[in-house]
């Protein structure tokens, strides 16, 4: 999901293959199944969904095409992130409760905050609205209302501007590799020179990548503090 990672998945139809486009053992960019191809948002709009939403709302709120065709315009709620307990859902057997659980259980260990009473009220009044029985009923419409016209809105914008789809990318990146050859006319010849192509095959870096945490702890008995950076 584009929430707790702000993540989400975006589908495409291709061509009938399988394939995975891996960045690395543990992560993938895109995961093809016969003509469906899964992107992960994030890679081209990277920025919380609740950011994202709230920043089109403002804007337009015309631009929820999708979102009021299927729910209408008199619900304020459609055009405002939703809220969803991530924590406590552990398990299939969560989503057989019945109502909605306290606000406690709305707390992200994630973000090492709570729910506001104002999200919680808009999540039980969005759990009556649409006449919630299950923990999954809620779960689903939580999904529904997630990222589908926020990534249009990227879409439409991208087709309008630069005439190429996103969608046929995998990241901005390479979108924005597609967009410059495009404008700038460029040729680029293919490598065939065995020599030339090994010169950039083992120009290729990688490997662990580490964030240090820099500790001080001052040693005068008068003065005890301790500095991390």
């Amino acid at each position: 999901m584009h929430d707790r990672t702000t993540r989400t998945f975006y589908h495409q139809k291709l061509a009938r293959s399988k394939r995975k486009s891996p960045s690395h053992t543990h992560k993938f960019l895109a995961v093809q199944i016969d003509s469906i191809r899964f992107l992960d948002s994030f890679q081209f709009l990277t920025s919380t969904l609740d950011k994202l939403v709230s920043t089109m709302a403002r804007d337009n709120t015309d631009k929820f095409v999708h979102t009021k065709h299927h729910f209408g315009s008199n619900d304020p709620n459609i055009v405002q992130k939703g809220v969803y307990p991530y924590e406590y859902v552990t398990g299939p057997e969560i989503l057989t409760d019945t109502c909605l659980r306290p606000r406690d259980k709305f707390y992200s260990e994630l973000n090492e905050e709570g729910m506001s009473e104002e999200d919680y009220d808009r999540a039980l009044e969005t759990w009556q609205r649409y006449d919630c029985k299950t923990m999954k009923d809620y779960h689903d419409l939580y999904l529904t209302l997630d990222v589908t016209d926020v990534f249009e809105n990227f879409l439409e914008m991208a087709l309008r501007e630069y005439k190429l789809d996103p969608a046929h990318s995998k990241t901005v990146p390479g979108f924005a590799w597609n967009c410059a050859l495009k404008i700038s006319k460029a040729h680029l010849e293919l490598i065939t020179d065995p020599e030339t192509f090994l010169f950039f095959e083992n120009a290729i870096r990688g490997g662990i990548s580490t964030v240090s945490h820099r500790y001080a702890k001052a040693k005068n008995s008068t003065f005890q503090i301790t500095i991390r950076i």
